[in-house]
C-alpha cells in the first residue's frame, strides 16, 4: 500500500504541474482519461484528498466537470 500511495502522489504532483497544459490542450481521449481517473479517485479513494495535494489539477477538473458531456454522464448515487 505504501508503494501504491507513493505512485498516486507522484502522479498527482506531475498532473498538477501540467494542469495549465491540460487546460490549453484540445479535448481528447487523454483529457477524458485524466478526468475519469480523477472521478474514480473521488469514488474509491476519497480519503486521499487529492484536491489538497493537487490544487491546480482540482481547478482544472472542476472546469472539466462543467462540460455538457461530463454533466450528462455523471454517475448517480444509489
Amino acid at each position: 500500500m505504501d508503494a501504491f500511495d507513493l505512485k498516486v502522489r507522484a502522479s498527482l504532483a506531475l498532473l498538477d504541474r501540467e494542469a495549465q497544459a491540460l487546460e490549453q490542450a484540445p479535448f481528447s481521449i487523454g483529457t477524458l482519461t485524466v478526468g475519469c481517473a480523477l472521478g474514480y479517485a473521488d469514488y474509491r479513494f476519497a480519503a486521499l484528498g487529492w484536491r489538497e495535494l493537487a490544487p491546480q489539477l482540482a481547478d482544472w477538473y472542476a472546469r472539466l466537470c462543467q462540460r455538457p458531456s461530463f454533466v450528462a454522464t455523471e454517475p448517480l448515487d444509489g
